[in-house]
């Protein structure tokens, strides 16, 4: 139930037509990263014998970075569309991707609302999880089948759901046609209708005769096209067929106000209509020209809102599924997302600075991160242990490709010396993927990202004191020691944010576990937002700067003051300090 005392008439969409959305969507995706892909490949061979870069493009493309630079290029763009594409039309285009246009859908929040930022976010991030091997898509179908909104795992802690958006209905005829419509009846005349027809074999011919001229009479008076050459023997067989789109007024017994309202709306159709049609263009107005609109005007607007509510009210309760019903439904659901949508936005992500809403997110979750990095620092400690033990275990740690580098006395960090673009590129979309799944994990009840925190803790314990026996430890250090600590940090704090949404989960205290799931989730998206983002520093950093042969200090200050900056933002909220205090 709404403020404006009526409700809104959302029908969750189903498994097929979400589905069919979301391969529409990633036919969309695709094509846009082939049409990158395709104008980089051009632009490159254009630059060919054109002045400066006519005589560097050569020379890249004989020493095979050109590929690298093309590799990279396709990696950042696939990462980037998979992430923004779902997240920018959701935000932007009121709920509606290009493939959820054309099937009819529409995602909110639920209350009816327009997407923010946040929760946009929060329900994108589970995809990958969702559709992962070896479930590939049966984690969401599930969901779907069970939740009473057709929801998935995203949409439960993001708090959305996913509805039929109907065509918007006509309702300019001024004359309801009996076989394209619904047409209404005074409720004694609705009640001979049904009587006749359960008794019409029974009754005298006269009597039949005499009842069923009473009854097409009826329709004729409501506003039903009759056929000219209808005879009276055909009655019968008429009136059956069209008594499934009749329907009865039913009597109002409130006041005298609420029964002029009644007589109103009930013996004026053709300004029942426009009275819709011209609330819908205020509140279209008010969306397009916010900022353009006088006081009068919004008042006007907000007045329409009203109108349509109280008109959608009467009409879905005496006049349920007529055109106008359906359109004065409509009305309500988007003048609600117009009116309220963009007030209620602004409240949750203006309410103070960004980076002090990641501030209050790192406060909330605090002791999980502590948790985490215990989790994870165990698992360095007790793999170091067993390889110290039994050296033989080191070879699990690594690849084939490493072993075999280190059997020819190579480390296999060497093979990307030098400024490698699609280096960058890998290890900044694998980095973001890592941790964005450390924290959706959290929705097993953290099982999943203790997983994670173990095996990346094991990881990197087992691998650096196996290669102390190839006294090569110095050389990976040298290679990590300049994003290590930004790196590590947001992988500890994305788990704690996992760790989180398990506890809310398993503990919901005096709230349900769907509600505590979401009030969890809403308070740290903007510490995962900002983690997720400095990933690509340390990406960055990563592929631009550990691979380059120079000083270890100064890879080593690189790695402390970035790894500074980030924590310097969750502890404190801000990155620089306060110089001038405000006057006592």
């Amino acid at each position: 139930m709404l403020p404006e005392q009526t409700w809104l008439d959302l029908e969750p969409a189903g498994a097929g037509s979400r589905a069919s959305a979301y391969l529409i969507d990633l036919i969309i995706r695709w094509t846009a990263v082939a049409i990158i892909v395709s104008a980089v490949i051009y632009l490159l061979s254009k630059l060919e014998g054109h002045n400066l870069l006519g005589a560097i493009v050569p020379r890249i493309v004989r020493s095979g970075s050109f590929s690298q630079v093309l590799m990279a290029i396709i990696i950042v763009a696939v990462s980037l569309i998979e992430i923004a594409y779902p997240v920018f039309f959701e935000v932007f285009y009121d709920g509606v991707t290009p493939g959820k246009r054309l099937i009819g859908i529409r995602v909110l929040d639920q209350r009816g609302l327009p997407l923010t930022l946040k929760t946009s976010l929060a329900r994108n991030i589970f995809i990958p999880l969702e559709i992962a091997p070896p479930f590939l898509g049966l984690i969401p179908l599930v969901s779907m089948m069970i939740t009473r909104n057709s929801q998935r795992i995203g949409d439960l802690v993001a708090g959305t759901i996913v509805v039929r958006e109907p065509e918007p209905v006509s309702i300019s005829s001024n004359k309801t046609d009996l076989f394209s419509g619904k047409i209404v009846l005074p409720l004694e005349i609705y009640n001979l209708y049904s009587q006749y027809l359960e008794r019409h074999k029974t009754l005298t011919p006269d009597a039949a005769r005499r009842i069923s001229q009473t009854l097409m009479q009826a329709l004729k008076d409501a506003g039903a096209n009759l056929p000219d050459n209808i005879e009276d023997k055909d009655y019968s067989g008429f009136l059956k067929a069209a008594f499934k789109q009749v329907y009865p007024i039913r009597k109002s017994k409130g006041s005298p106000k609420q029964e002029k309202l009644l007589n109103n709306v009930t013996t004026n159709w053709p300004a029942l209509r426009e009275q819709l049609v011209s609330a819908r263009n205020k509140i279209a107005a008010l969306k397009e020209e916010r900022a353009g609109l006088t006081d009068k005007q919004l008042l006007e607007a907000a007045d329409a809102y009203q109108l349509v509510c109280q008109r959608y009210s009467y009409l879905s309760t005496f006049y349920p599924n007529t055109p106008e019903a359906r359109y004065a439904a409509g009305l309500v659901r988007y003048g609600r997302r117009v009116i309220y949508g963009k007030r209620l936005a602004s409240a949750e992500t203006q309410s103070q600075p960004f980076l002090r809403r990641v501030n209050s997110g790192y406060i909330n979750v605090r002791p999980y991160i502590a948790t985490s990095f215990a989790v994870f620092v165990a698992s360095i400690i007790i793999s170091s242990l067993m390889v110290r033990i039994n050296p033989g275990f080191g070879w699990y740690f690594i690849s084939e490709t490493a072993a075999e580098n280190l059997e020819s006395g190579k480390l296999w960090t060497e093979n990307i010396r030098g400024i490698s673009s699609i280096a960058s590129a890998s290890i900044m979309a694998n980095n973001i993927k890592v941790s964005l799944l450390a924290f959706a994990l959290g929705i097993t009840g953290g099982v999943g990202t203790l997983l994670i925190l173990i095996s990346n803790g094991a990881m990197l314990g087992g691998i650096f004191t196996f290669l102390t026996n190839f006294r090569m430890e110095q050389r990976l250090l040298d290679f990590v020691v300049a994003h290590g600590f930004l790196e590590l940090s947001i992988i500890i704090v994305a788990a704690g944010c996992g760790l989180a949404i398990g506890d809310a989960l398993l503990q919901p205290g005096d709230l349900t576990r769907k509600e505590s799931v979401q009030q969890r989730a809403k308070s740290i998206m903007d510490l995962i937002i900002f983690s997720a983002l400095s990933l690509v520093i340390a990406g960055l950093i990563e592929g631009f700067v550990s691979p380059q042969e120079i000083a270890f200090e100064i890879k080593l200050i690189t790695g402390i003051l970035a790894g500074a900056i980030y924590w310097w933002v969750l502890i404190v909220g801000r990155i620089t300090p306060r110089l001038i205090k405000e006057k006592k």
